[in-house]
Order: C-alpha cells, then sequence, then structure tokens
C-alpha cells in the first residue's frame, strides 16, 4: 500500500474550501428549517418574508419585546393553554417560543 503524503499548505486548502461548503450547507439547513416551520405553523398558501438580524447585545430584550408585540396577532392560540400547537413542545424543550419563527444561528465561527 502506497501512502500519500500531503504538505500542509495541501490540507489548509483543503479544509478551507471544505469548510466553505459545509458553512453554505449549514445556511441552506437553515433557511429549510425556516421555511418549513413556517408552513407548519402559518400553513398555506407561503406569505412570509424571511429576515435576518444581528442585534446588539443591549438592544436584544427591546428587540425580542418589539416583535413578539407586532407579530402577536399571529399566534393568539399559544396564549391559551388548552391548544395543542407542536411548536410549543418543541419550544418547551428548547426553552423559548415567539409568535413568530425564531432560527437563532451564529454568523461568526471564531
Amino acid at each position: 500500500m502506497a501512502h500519500h503524503r500531503f504538505s500542509q499548505n495541501a490540507l489548509v486548502r483543503w479544509c478551507t474550501t471544505m469548510f466553505g461548503e459545509a458553512y453554505i450547507a449549514w445556511v441552506h439547513t437553515k433557511a429549510l428549517r425556516l421555511f418549513v416551520e413556517s408552513v407548519l405553523r402559518y400553513g398555506l398558501p407561503v406569505n412570509f418574508v424571511p429576515i435576518l438580524l444581528k442585534p446588539k447585545a443591549k438592544t436584544y430584550a427591546k428587540l425580542r419585546s418589539t416583535l413578539s408585540t407586532t407579530y402577536a396577532h399571529l399566534d393568539a392560540n399559544a396564549s391559551q393553554g388548552d391548544v395543542e400547537i407542536p411548536s410549543m413542545a418543541i419550544a418547551n424543550e428548547i426553552g423559548a417560543y415567539y409568535p413568530y419563527v425564531n432560527v437563532d444561528f451564529q454568523l461568526s465561527l471564531l
């Protein structure tokens, strides 16, 4: 058996290329999750606008409050305890539920 030897430069190039591909696939998976959860929660026809927000730490709570107030009409049944909502079961496991679809992820991996 022949052993292949890679130089450190070739390994760095390979990792750089593969990291980019993996990151793109990860972001696409997040977008797919956003679409599926929106359809499951609000039904068809699809009528929503995905938005990517990067809030500053000191304005995070205010942003959540504003979004919850603005989109409270989308999920009026969520406040009632007798309604079975699949997203509520998931939210209890994750720890947060909002009247809008929320998918968190880090853009910086440093």
